[in-house]
């Protein structure tokens, strides 16, 4: 069997592009013709890769110059450099309409048995041939999709037509439900890594590990270390991950460490991972931490919460911005250790569930059609 996977970025290291890299890897571990097929190669540095499955893409992503600086150009009376602007812009808009269709020949010389969209917008690019043995992938949080009423709409109109969507957790497949989305099912994402250490959360550091953007909130949690004066029993807050730090205070034991490539080597040396995200997908890098033994701290962050992070057992889950809780619950969790160590020993346990080659299990029973 040929499983394709389509998404926009060949050279992008988010949540997608690892799930699909991990999915893909086991599918050709048990015996499919896995390829991913991309629109654009940004010419960012860092990209998931593997020899084991095919990937390619269409074209460099093209650019264009936005409006905003065009008519700005146009007041000033810079129309050379303006006519040559628009001129570019046209150029964009030409070659995008070339790579989709591209893309969609693409499709045609692959000639797939099952399709995985993992970009909705992209379902538009499918040939119609192939629309039931197509699912469109969310990897969103159900409340994206409520905030994103044009591409749900769009995306909608398939319900009937391709053969599931695919939602990240029963809860969210429930949501979708009472909003139309009646042809759907859910895979949990696989986590990525393994580990037989026995961390024993004997190093007092709590991580956050992600990007660093508005709805994860990372200053709130600056605040929070700060004010559970933590900092004076010798913790540390490391925060890893690029993004806006502005808001972000540089108290007494928080530490800016960057990106990093090697998550299993800094959950292995740290005891908390501590989230305090307004709103995820999945959250990839809980499972991280429970592979690593690692206890989690998060806020309510949507309908797949409760589905993996497991209360006063693996972790804590605090209600939205109660700062006051998440505080005392963090103290805790870094004062307490056989409670940290007991999380951790539980985490380890059920993240097994999570594993690629369980995960693939139930797409497999979609591919055969029993879901």
């Amino acid at each position: 069997m040929k499983i394709l996977f389509l998404q926009y970025w060949y050279d992008f290291y988010g949540g997608i592009e690892t799930v699909n890299d991990t999915l893909a890897n086991q599918f050709v571990k048990d015996g499919f013709d896995v390829s991913i097929l991309c629109l654009w190669k940004t010419g960012k540095s860092e990209y998931v890769y593997s020899n084991n499955y095919s990937k390619s893409f269409i074209n460099n992503e093209p650019k264009r110059e936005s409006y905003k600086k065009i008519i700005n150009e146009i007041f000033k009376f810079k129309l050379s450099k303006s006519l040559y602007d628009i001129k570019k812009n046209l150029k964009f808009y030409s070659s995008r309409k070339k790579d989709y269709k591209d893309f969609s020949n693409k499709i045609n010389t692959i000639n797939p048995d099952f399709i995985i969209v993992s970009n909705p917008a992209l379902i538009e690019f499918v040939p119609k041939k192939y629309l039931s043995k197509t699912v469109i992938h969310l990897h969103s949080g159900f409340q994206f999709y409520l905030e994103q009423k044009k591409l749900t709409k769009k995306i909608l109109k398939y319900n009937n037509k391709i053969k599931s969507f695919v939602w990240l957790s029963p809860n969210t497949v429930k949501q979708a439900k009472e909003i139309g989305f009646t042809n759907s099912t859910y895979m949990f994402d696989p986590v990525r890594i393994k580990s037989d250490v026995d961390n024993k959360l004997l190093n007092k550091k709590i991580v956050f590990i992600g990007r660093l953007a508005p709805e994860k909130r990372v200053g709130l949690l600056t605040e929070i270390f700060n004010k559970s004066n933590l900092n004076a029993d010798g913790w540390q807050l490391d925060i890893y991950g690029d993004g806006d730090k502005l808001n972000i205070n540089l108290y007494d034991g928080v530490c800016m460490q960057g990106a990093t490539n090697d998550v299993k080597k800094v959950l292995l040396n740290s005891s908390v991972l501590a989230l305090t995200s307004e709103y995820e997908g999945f959250s990839m890098v809980v499972l991280e931490a429970y592979a690593c033994g690692v206890p989690v701290i998060v806020f309510n962050y949507g309908a797949v919460c409760p589905e993996v992070v497991y209360n006063n057992v693996t972790g804590y889950i605090i209600e939205q911005n109660n700062a006051t809780e998440y505080t005392e619950k963090l103290k805790e969790l870094c004062t307490n250790y056989n409670l940290r160590k007991k999380m951790g020993e539980n985490a380890k346990k059920m993240v097994e569930k999570f594993y690629p080659e369980k995960i693939a299990q139930r797409w497999y029973k979609l591919f055969r059609g029993e879901l």
